[in-house]
């Protein structure tokens, strides 16, 4: 499901990456891939222009996550930013 939702994303297709994304996160909330579906998510969600939705999951990233990757993490912070 991320593949498939990291693939949405790449193609801009925001809304379907969105719910994919999301229901990787149902499915899996501690597989390996959560903190960079986190952060994707948020992604998907500030190219649909809900910048405040997709800032909160920035933001959560850091409290469900705390030992997410580093490069994870410096993308959420990056992707905040450009919102």
């Amino acid at each position: 499901r991320f593949w498939f939702a990291f693939t949405l994303l790449a193609r801009n297709n925001y809304t379907d990456a969105a719910a994919n994304f999301v229901q990787y996160l149902q499915v899996a909330p501690n597989g390996p891939r959560a903190p960079e579906a986190q952060a994707r998510l948020g992604m998907a969600l500030v190219g649909m222009g809900q910048t405040r939705q997709g800032c909160s999951a920035f933001a959560s990233l850091a409290r469900r996550y705390p030992n997410a990757p580093r490069n994870v993490r410096d993308l959420a912070q990056r992707e905040a930013r450009a919102a």
